[in-house]
C-alpha cells in the first residue's frame, strides 16, 4: 500500500545540502568526533526516493561509495537510469524496505531524511537497528524527524485533514476536498470576529499547508503514520540501541545537555530536528567548542556566496547540470544545493560544455527567440519581435544568465 503510493504519486527528490557527508565530517570533526574524510568513505541512505540527494554526491566524489534503499521500483528505476545515462559506477539504488535490509557491510554516513517521523514504530526500530549495527566505528548517523511541540497545530490541521476526507474513496477526490476545505477554513477564519491565539495558530498552518505541492499533501497530510516526538524522547530512542548524540546538522540552538536543547525547543516551538548520532559517548562540549561550530556554521551557509562570480570564454557546468537541466527546471549546483533555473538559463545550459564562446551561446538564444521556443520581453514586459532588437537584448541577456550561473556556483 505504501510503496504503491509513492509508485502513483513519487516523492520529490533533490539535494538536501545538510545531509552531505562533507558537511557531516566538518560539523562532526568540530564537535570533537574523529569521522572519515569521505573521499574514503562508504554512506547509505535510507528512504533515497529516485536518488535526487545521493546521486549528485556520487558524481562529484567518484571514489566515494554509496548506497540507497526505497520501497517504491518506479522511483529507483528513475533513479538508476540516471546513474546508467552519467556513467557512475560508484552508487547503486536497491528497491526495498528497510525491514529487509540485513547486510553486514558497514557504513561511514547513513542518512535518513523525511523518514523517521512517517513510519510505525517497527520501521522506527529498524532504522535505529540499521545505525547500530551498520555503522562503522567512527561513523556518523543523520535523521531528522519532526518534532513537538512545533507540530501539535500541525497535527491538529493533519487530524482535520484526515477527517474531513475519511469517507472519499479516491486520491484525487480527497485532493479536491482538501482544496475545498481551505477555502472554506480561510474564509471562516478571516471573517471571525473575535481572534484568538488559537486560531492565528490554524490560520498560519493553513497558508503554510495550502502551498505544498500535491505529493507533500499526499505523503505528509494523508499518510497511514506520523508520529513528531519531543527532542528528548528521540534521544531516549537512540541509547536504547546503543546511540549516542553528537549534536545537529543544522546550528539553531545554544548547545548544553539534552535538558537544556529540550527546555530551548519549548521556548522556540521548534517543528524539526536533523539530529546526528554515533557509537561512542561524547563529553558535554564546552563554551569554545561551541563557539567553533557556530563559526563553523555560519562559513557553511556563506560558501556559495559566490560576490565575484568569473565566467570563462567558453563556461562549462558539469555533466551533473547538463543532464538535470534536460529533465527538469532545477539543478544541483558544486555546493549541493537546488538552483532553479530560468528560462534561458535551461536553455544554455545543455551547451555549457567548455566549447561554446559567448557569440555562439548568443546564436543558440538568438534561434530559439525566432523560433518562438523563447520569449523576451522589454522593460515594460512587452514581448521584443524586433530583429535589431532581439539581437541586442540577446547579448544583454545570455551575459547576465552566465553571471548568475556563475554566482550560484554552477560554473567551474
Amino acid at each position: 500500500m505504501i510503496a504503491q503510493s509513492y509508485d502513483d504519486i513519487p516523492y520529490e527528490s533533490n539535494a538536501l545540502k545538510q545531509t552531505h557527508p562533507l558537511h557531516l565530517y566538518q560539523l562532526a570533526s568540530y564537535y570533537g568526533f574523529n569521522p572519515t574524510p569521505i573521499e574514503n568513505a562508504r554512506v547509505l541512505e535510507l528512504g533515497c526516493a529516485s536518488g535526487g540527494n545521493i546521486i549528485p554526491m556520487a558524481f562529484h566524489f567518484p571514489s566515494t561509495l554509496f548506497t540507497g534503499l526505497d520501497l517504491s521500483a518506479k522511483q529507483i528505476k528513475q533513479g538508476n537510469q540516471w546513474i546508467y545515462d552519467l556513467q557512475l559506477k560508484n552508487i547503486a539504488l536497491r528497491c526495498m524496505s528497510i525491514e529487509d535490509f540485513h547486510d553486514n557491510e558497514k557504513f561511514d554516513y547513513i542518512i535518513c531524511h523525511g523518514l523517521y517521523s512517517w513510519v510505525d514504530e517497527p520501521v522506527r526500530d529498524k532504522i535505529l537497528q540499521i545505525c547500530h549495527d551498520n555503522l562503522s566505528d567512527k561513523g556518523v548517523a543523520y535523521i531528522s524527524y519532526n518534532t513537538f511541540p512545533g507540530w501539535v497545530i500541525g497535527n491538529t490541521l493533519r487530524d482535520l485533514i484526515l477527517f474531513a476526507t475519511k469517507d472519499r474513496r479516491w486520491l484525487e477526490d480527497k485532493i479536491n476536498q482538501i482544496d475545498s476545505l481551505f477555502a472554506i477554513y480561510q474564509e471562516g477564519l478571516t471573517q471571525t470576529q473575535t481572534q484568538t491565539e488559537y486560531s492565528w495558530l490554524l490560520n498560519e498552518e493553513l497558508k503554510i499547508v495550502s502551498e505544498h505541492s500535491v505529493n507533500q499533501l499526499v505523503h505528509e497530510h494523508l499518510s497511514e503514520n506520523h508520529c513528531p516526538l519531543y527532542f528528548y524522547q528521540f534521544i531516549e530512542q537512540a541509547q536504547r540501541f546503543h546511540l549516542n548524540y553528537i549534536g545537529d546538522a543544522t546550528f539553531f540552538d545554544e548547545g548544553g545537555d539534552i535538558a537544556e536543547r529540550q527546555n530551548n525547543d519549548f521556548i522556540q516551538n521548534r517543528r524539526f530536528r536533523s539530529s546526528l548520532l554515533c557509537h561512542a559517548a561524547h563529553e558535554k562540549h564546552n563554551s569554545t567548542q561551541h563557539e567553533n561550530i557556530k563559526q563553523y556554521y555560519q562559513q557553511y551557509l556563506a560558501l556559495s556566496d559566490n560576490k565575484f562570480p568569473i565566467v570563462s570564454k567558453k563556461p562549462h557546468a558539469s555533466l551533473l547540470a547538463r543532464y538535470q537541466s534536460q529533465l527538469q527546471q532545477h539543478v544541483t549546483n558544486y555546493f549541493h544545493e537546488n538552483i532553479l533555473l530560468t528560462p534561458v538559463a535551461q536553455a544554455l545550459m545543455p551547451f555549457l560544455d567548455g566549447q561554446h564562446d559567448l557569440p555562439a551561446l548568443c546564436q543558440i538564444i538568438k534561434k530559439l527567440i525566432i523560433e518562438g521556443t523563447l520569449e523576451i520581453v522589454d522593460k515594460n514586459l512587452q514581448p521584443i519581435s524586433n530583429e535589431s532588437e532581439i539581437e541586442e537584448n540577446t547579448i544583454k541577456i545570455c551575459q547576465e544568465t552566465l553571471y548568475l550561473l556563475a554566482s550560484r556556483a554552477l560554473l567551474d
